[in-house]
C-alpha cells in the first residue's frame, strides 16, 4: 500500500530503530522527529500534487474540446481543404489541443 500513513510510520520506526542503541529516551525522541519529518514531506507532496493536477471536470471539458477540434479537422480534411504539411500541423494541434482552433485557409 502506498499512502501517506505508511511513509509517516516508516519514518517513525526508522528514526526509533536507528537510535535504539542510545536508549529509550533517544529512540523515542528520534522516532518522533522521523515521523514529523516524513509527515512534513508527505504533506508538501500532497499539496503540490493537488495544486498541479486537473479535476475530473477539467479533464472532461478538455477532452470534449479536443474531440470537437478533431471532428472539425476531419471534416476539413475530408473536403480537401487541408493538404500536405498543413494537414499534419493541424492534425497535431487538434489531437493535442495546442494551437487553438484550426481555421480554414482558402486561396
Amino acid at each position: 500500500r502506498d499512502d501517506h500513513w505508511n511513509a509517516i510510520a516508516s519514518g517513525f520506526l526508522t528514526g526509533g530503530v536507528l537510535a535504539a542503541r542510545g536508549g529509550w529516551k533517544a529512540a523515542s525522541r528520534n522516532a518522533v522527529i522521523g515521523g514529523v519529518l516524513l509527515a512534513i514531506i508527505e504533506g508538501v507532496a500532497a499539496l503540490l500534487i493537488r495544486s498541479t493536477s486537473k479535476t475530473p471536470r477539467e479533464m472532461a471539458l478538455e477532452q470534449m474540446e479536443q474531440e470537437k477540434q478533431m471532428k472539425a479537422y476531419q471534416e476539413r480534411a475530408d473536403s480537401g481543404q487541408v493538404t500536405g504539411m498543413q494537414s499534419y500541423i493541424e492534425y497535431a494541434q487538434a489531437a493535442t489541443g495546442f494551437g487553438g482552433k484550426a481555421e480554414a485557409t482558402t486561396e
